[in-house]
């Protein structure tokens, strides 16, 4: 009784393991809330970058 109660959790972890491996990953949808912050940090991230770039502009004139 033992051994084939073994058995069978070893051919069950084996085949979960392989329909695992084979099986796409479901892509799971993002939330709305986790969207926003994502939008939100980008475009503060633009906005640094155009910053930045006047910044270097003007520096790079005052040197001229």
């Amino acid at each position: 009784m033992n051994r084939s109660f073994f058995r069978g959790i070893l051919a069950g972890s084996i085949l979960g393991t392989l329909i695992g491996m084979f099986s796409a990953p479901q892509r799971k949808p993002i939330p709305e809330s986790a969207q926003n912050i994502m939008d939100n940090t980008r475009n503060m991230q633009n906005r640094a970058k155009k910053v930045l770039k006047g910044i270097s502009k003007g520096v790079s004139e005052i040197i001229k």
